[in-house]
């Protein structure tokens, strides 16, 4: 997996991971570039689990698909 440019990414609300800088409401652009798990829909990006407020308030450079979750036994919730 590597990064690839946002204007590669899927627009069908498949959960990503997004790379680039915050740009909040309440705040100017922030000078350090952080990493969400989104989705695109309505025309935005929406950060998953964000706050009402800034869940869409993103500029996002790169994207990235989610890696596999860890195998994990359902009956011992134990690591395989």
């Amino acid at each position: 997996m590597e990064w690839q440019p946002i204007e590669t990414a899927p627009k069908d609300e498949t959960s990503v991971l997004l790379y680039g800088y915050w740009e909040g409401e309440l705040n100017a652009r922030d000078d350090c570039p952080e990493i969400w798990k989104a989705h695109f829909a309505y025309d935005k990006w929406w950060v998953e689990g964000g706050e009402y407020y800034s869940q869409y308030v993103i500029s996002p450079t790169h994207w990235m698909p989610l890696p596999m979750p860890p195998n994990v036994s359902r009956e011992t919730q134990e690591w395989d």
